[in-house]
């Protein structure tokens, strides 16, 4: 164990001691040993302050790149930005977690709107499959989807409950009997 930790260090000098932390991390990148490596990178992290000042070409920021025959005549200009020090491992890991985490839910949004919604019935239509198209007194336009029967008229008021997997259900008020329908508009 004393002689990998030995090793490890010696190792490790050549890395801390380079002139630049792009230097010592291309030192770091050589070691084989798993363990002795990551030593290494936490070397160098725990030398580092909280946000480094790293020299960037104006190509690698814009969004356009240049052409290379442009590219290679030209002096590569250098400006400094500003790169916080951010474990991008750790966020990688987190955004992938959160994917999983999510995976299979697609289709459940949750919604902070209202649960139900109680309008008036302006008009009522049918159409040719005897399907139900409402429209109500807010301007909105609903269509029924389902072949249940709802005996309704203009003037009734009636409710709009959210349903299972995206689905809306209309009743009137007073009754239990539903029909599912669509927002047209």
């Amino acid at each position: 164990m004393r002689i990998s930790t030995l090793f490890a260090v010696s190792l490790m000098a050549p890395a801390v001691m380079a002139t630049s932390t792009n230097e010592s991390l291309f030192a770091c990148t050589k070691i084989t040993n798993n363990n002795e490596r990551l030593a290494c990178f936490d070397n160098i992290a725990k030398t580092v302050s909280p946000t480094a000042v790293v020299p960037a070409t104006k190509n690698v920021l814009s969004s356009t790149p240049k052409p290379a025959m442009q590219a290679a005549n030209s002096p590569a200009q250098s400006t400094p930005a500003v790169i916080p020090q951010e474990n991008t491992a750790v966020n990688r890991i987190q955004t992938t977690q959160a994917k999983a985490d999510m995976f299979g839910q697609e289709h459940i949004q949750t919604s902070k709107g209202l649960p139900e919604l109680t309008l008036t019935i302006k008009s009522l239509k049918k159409n040719p499959y005897g399907k139900l198209k409402f429209t109500f007194e807010n301007g909105q336009i609903w269509q029924q989807k389902d072949s249940a029967t709802l005996k309704l008229k203009a003037g009734d008021t009636v409710i709009i409950k959210r349903g299972a997997l995206s689905s809306f259900y209309l009743k009137k008020l007073d009754a239990n009997r539903t029909v599912k329908v669509k927002r047209v508009k």
